[in-house]
This record gives C-alpha cells, sequence and structure tokens, in this order.
C-alpha cells in the first residue's frame, strides 16, 4: 500500500471499498469475501458481492483514497522517526566512545567550546590511546610490583632455609672440632674438611641470597674483583691529642676477602655489621677499639649473643695478614677483630699463636681500602696496650654494608 500511493500516479490505480486491484479498463464485476470490511467501517454479509457500478465506486473509491493517503503519511512519519531516533543513537554510541577524554580536554584561555573543540574525534582517539596507554602502564606496573613482592617473598624464603643449613653444618662444624682426637687438626682431618667444605659450600649460597653475588678477577688476583664492602663511622673523642683540629667524626672503608675463597670468616663479619645498628641502640660505646698495640689496632664486639666465635679457624695463604688487612682475635676466634698496622703474615699466619697445631692461623676477613689516615689516626688514641679508660677508647657508631654489581658500581644493601 505504502509503495503504491507513493509511486503509483491514481490514474492507473484505484483502491474500492472493497480493496480490489481495479485498473480503469476493467470491467465493474468484482468479487468480494464475506465478512469483508471497507474504510468506512461498512460491513458486508454477502458470501458473493453483487456487481457495484460506476458511481458507487467513484464514491467509495474516493474514500478509500483518501483514507490511504492518510495512512501513508502516517506509516511515513513513523520511519521518519525511525530513522531519525537509529541515527542519533548510533551516533550518540560512537562519540560516548570518547566523551571522557572530549570534555575533558582543556580550553585556551579565552576560547570558546565551538563544535569543532567538543567534537574532535581524532583528538579523542589520540586521548583515549594516551590514556589506555596510561592504563597499560599503570597494570604492568602493578604486575611489576605483584612480581617484585612475590620474589622478594621467595628470597625471604630461600635465605631463611639456606640460613638453618647453614646453621646445621656449623653445628656440625663446632662438634667435630670438640671431638677429635689428640693429634688430629681440623686443617688436615678428611672428615673434618669434608664437613668444613660442605659449611663453605652452604655459606657461599646464603650470601649471594641474602647480599648478591661478589665477583671475582678474572685474572684469579685476590685482591682485584668487585666484593662486600662495609663503612666504619667512627666517633673519637675529647681525650684524643688532636680532637680541636679533626673533630669528632672520621670513617675509612674495608672491602671483604673474596667469597670463593674464605666464605665463613666473611659471613660471620657481615653478621656483625648487618646487626650492629641493633647493637648501636644500647647507647654508649660497646663496639670500639680498645686496644692500642704496635701491630694491632684491636676492636670490641659486642653482638648480645648474636654472633658467634668462628665454628673454625678458616684461612687461605692467599690472603696473609698484611698490613691494613681486618683478622679476628683470639680463641676461638671472633667476632672481635683487629687492622692490621704492619705486615703480620708471620705473626698472625700459620702456627705463630700455638705451637701445638702448625697449620692453624687467624682467620682473615678484608682490608682497608680507603680512609687510610682515619686508621693511623685510631693509633693515636691516648694509652698503649688495652685502654683502661671508657673515655679514651675510639668508637664505632655505625657499620654500612655496601654490595656490588657486575661493573663495579656500589649500592647501600638495604635488607634485614
Amino acid at each position: 500500500v505504502f509503495q503504491s500511493c507513493i509511486f503509483q500516479p491514481r490514474s492507473h490505480l484505484t483502491i474500492n471499498r472493497h480493496f480490489k486491484y481495479q485498473p480503469s479498463t476493467m470491467t465493474s464485476e468484482v468479487f468480494s469475501l464475506s465478512r469483508h470490511t471497507n474504510i468506512a467501517g461498512d460491513k458486508y454479509d454477502e458470501e458473493l458481492c453483487e456487481p457495484q457500478d460506476d458511481s458507487h465506486d467513484e464514491k467509495y473509491g474516493k474514500a478509500a483514497a483518501a483514507a490511504t493517503k492518510a495512512r501513508c503519511k502516517f506509516v511515513q512519519g513513523v520511519l521518519f522517526v525511525g530513522v531519525v531516533t537509529l541515527t542519533v543513537i548510533l551516533f550518540q554510541g560512537e562519540s560516548n566512545n570518547h566523551s571522557r577524554v572530549v570534555h575533558s580536554m582543556p580550553l585556551k584561555l579565552g576560547e570558546d567550546p565551538s563544535p569543532v573543540n567538543v567534537w574532535d574525534v581524532s583528538g579523542a582517539k589520540k586521548l583515549n590511546k594516551v590514556e589506555e596507554k596510561k592504563d597499560k602502564n599503570k597494570n604492568e606496573k602493578n604486575y611489576k610490583n605483584d612480581t617484585k613482592e612475590i620474589m622478594e617473598t621467595r628470597k625471604k624464603m630461600n635465605v631463611k632455609t639456606l640460613e638453618v643449613a647453614v646453621m646445621k653444618l656449623d653445628t656440625e662444624v663446632r662438634s667435630i672440632k670438640k671431638s677429635l682426637p689428640s693429634g688430629h687438626f681440623m686443617e688436615t682431618d678428611p672428615g673434618a674438611l669434608k664437613v668444613t667444605k660442605k659449611l663453605q659450600d652452604a655459606t657461599r649460597k646464603l650470601l649471594a641470597a641474602r647480599y648478591g653475588p661478589d665477583y671475582d678477577d678474572p685474572a684469579g688476583d685476590v685482591y682485584g674483583g668487585h666484593h662486600y664492602r662495609i663503612k666504619f663511622d667512627l666517633a673519637f673523642q675529647k681525650s684524643m691529642p688532636d680532637y680541636a683540629a679533626n673533630g669528632a667524626s672520621g670513617s675509612f672503608t674495608i672491602e671483604m676477602a673474596p667469597t670463593s675463597i674464605i666464605p665463613h670468616s666473611v659471613f660471620t663479619f657481615l653478621e656483625v655489621a648487618r646487626l650492629f645498628k641493633r647493637n648501636a641502640a644500647s647507647g654508649g660505646f660497646g663496639t670500639a677499639f680498645h686496644r692500642n698495640a704496635g701491630h694491632v689496632l684491636q676492636a670490641r664486639v659486642t653482638t648480645h649473643g648474636r654472633v658467634r666465635h668462628l665454628a673454625f679457624q678458616e684461612y687461605d695463604k692467599r690472603y696473609p695478614h698484611k698490613k691494613y688487612t681486618l683478622g679476628y682475635a683470639g680463641r676461638p676466634s671472633g667476632p672481635a677483630f683487629y687492622v692490621s698496622i704492619q705486615d703480620n703474615s708471620k705473626n698472625h699466619g700459620p702456627g705463630s699463636q700455638q705451637k701445638r697445631n702448625p697449620n692453624e692461623a687467624d682467620g682473615n676477613f678484608g682490608r682497608v681500602i680507603s680512609g687510610f689516615d682515619v686508621v693511623d689516626r685510631v693509633h693515636k688514641m691516648p694509652g698503649k696496650g688495652f685502654i683502661g679508660s671508657e673515655e679514651d677508647v675510639v668508637g664505632i657508631q655505625e657499620m654500612t654494608i655496601m654490595v656490588p654489581s657486575a661493573d663495579g658500581k656500589y649500592t647501600v644493601w638495604k635488607g634485614a
């Protein structure tokens, strides 16, 4: 009907009250089904309608045409509203994809929000890409943070596991040392050497897990490479003869020996440094240089039982007690230590401290690499030998652990 009323001329098509197709050349005889209703609402009960004359058809044909025209207009209106509504919905759907960035686009001072600014879809797309990139970076950052947290947790668990293994082997070594028969020594007994090697291997793994690796010199120089370092911050008291000139503070730095040769000695002193801050919380100079001898500057160490002495006298002839090296004092050695202010390779080397065991030596764990003048200044503290007055000792206020990277750069270790 819609197509007919739009495209067909009235001279070619007439719609009568019975909705019959009636070209102008047809006869007036038309048949209709029963119970049909015409446009005017008249009902016909006849099973077969009688033929109608032309005047009758013309009368009702005009009414039907008018009604059909009105219906066509209504359909046109509905279609127009539908098309407009669909267009608006589709356009709003596209613009809503960019509405967040379009409305957030800043205007310059005095600039009107013209349609070009409001509906700049290309600009909105660019800004959306920026926002998507930010979201992606944020997600990646969160993922990296989550991954970092997981890695830190795994690292702590790994350190704890290795710590337990080291403690177990440490206890076993101490037990063997006590039970060795006369004439047997830790440095030569096959059973003792086997267990101490296991302790050294486990200790290397623990050091690497806790602090990261240290790096040996490719040429094999024990004084080369990049190894753990510790910075000592000292407190000089007013009794120092040069106090007025040089003040109360000073520092020096040591580099630890390679863990590839003496890991147990290195680990023990790193434990002293790692736990040092808690020791300092007790106040005073619990850890201090308290002995001023001709060949060494010896320091007492307060650990409140958290660091034990060496399980065995670990020593390597490739790392002797040269000047400005650091070794452990006493028998059993450590955690008290000393700085050699002369070459003590013979004085503290194998067999030097007792005649019973010609293989035993003081453990050696590091060497001074900077602040030599500060070390020399300690030697100027009042008194000789063991210092009796607490007002004359040189306190150690802080120890800071520094760890290396493969390229030789050092950072402060911030672990626990």
